[in-house]
């Protein structure tokens, strides 16, 4: 998530800055690569908070014998809210 940051949306949104301030057309490339990373970094993160909260509560979810399918779960929830936020945001 901090590569797609760091080397890819970052340096997209430079070189659309940089063709704009030139008087020149921005590339609408630059924002379909920086769009996809962003959107993938959206559907990482979700899974990634639910299962970071998710240690705060290792009765519920780690602690068990299925750790394993609860993990699972939680990261289909995680894209299904992450779709939510994308879809109506």
């Amino acid at each position: 998530m901090v590569a797609n940051v760091w080397l890819v949306i970052i340096p997209s949104q430079k070189k659309m800055m940089a063709i704009t301030k030139a008087g020149g057309t921005p590339q609408p490339e630059l924002a379909q690569v920086a769009a996809r990373c962003s959107k993938h970094n959206t559907y990482m993160s979700v899974p990634l908070i639910f299962t970071m909260i998710s240690n705060h509560f290792p009765a519920a979810t780690f602690g068990r014998d299925y750790n394993w399918l609860i993990l699972g779960g939680l990261v289909l929830l995680g894209w299904a809210g992450a779709k939510v936020i994308r879809d109506h945001l």
